[in-house]
């Protein structure tokens, strides 16, 4: 199969009963298998770091999928794990085999990429923001009693609490990020101007924002619970 991609990849095409043939040669090697039910249906799309170990699992039918009436599969050799997540996002929306319902979702991935990364980061913006005025009235709230009286038990729950759900939060949007890029998701150049300063403060902001949690001696509590 012939695949529209600047993508440097080698082709292993092998009858499904004959898996045995080409084990050792996929050994320890990244890439994409495409398992066909016949020349015109395709059952389903994976990928692996270890292609011999991960097929070996789908023949003795221990991957997880029912893939009787399998007839044959194309292996595509890739350079990294990176590369395989990248045409195997692409060979699903392309071929759209019967059994990848689930990664069907990623083809928002690639049309919408540009406005959902802008959005993605913006929100980390305003995220980073709202963590630092938490830590800050944290702060705040011990400094304002100077020692005289321990501070509201209940106003520092709802604060700690606020700050760990604040920070998860955030660390999924970054993580989410990274995905939408891994699949093509990259700002156009005049999002990416008008982003670019306010994203580094975003993703380089939480030191100082630990700092100010650990100025009452409260960060690693907070983050541990």
């Amino acid at each position: 199969m012939k695949i529209n991609m600047s993508m440097n990849v080698a082709e292993v095409r092998f009858d499904w009963d004959s898996f045995s043939t080409v084990k050792s040669m996929l050994k320890g090697k990244p890439g994409v298998y495409v398992i066909h039910k016949n020349e015109d249906t395709v059952l389903y799309i994976g990928m692996s770091k270890d292609l011999s170990s991960r097929l070996a699992q789908h023949v003795l039918n221990k991957g997880g999928k029912d893939l009787q009436g399998a007839v044959y599969c194309e292996v595509y050799l890739t350079e990294s794990s990176a590369m395989a997540d990248i045409l195997e996002t692409y060979l699903i929306n392309k071929l759209k085999p019967e059994l990848n319902f689930g990664k069907a979702v990623y083809k928002e991935f690639v049309q919408d990429s540009e406005t959902s990364l802008y959005e993605i980061e913006s929100r980390a913006v305003d995220m980073t923001q709202e963590l630092e005025d938490l830590c800050f009235d944290l702060y705040s709230n011990h400094a304002d009693y100077k020692g005289e009286q321990e501070p509201s038990l209940g106003e520092e729950l709802y604060l700690i609490r606020s700050i760990r759900e604040k920070e998860r939060e955030l660390r999924r949007l970054r993580s989410l990020a990274g995905r939408y890029r891994r699949r093509s998701g990259t700002l156009s150049e005049d999002i990416a101007a008008t982003r670019a300063s306010q994203s580094d403060y975003a993703y380089k902001h939480l030191p100082r924002i630990r700092e100010y949690f650990g100025n009452v001696d409260m960060y690693e509590e907070a983050v541990t619970a």
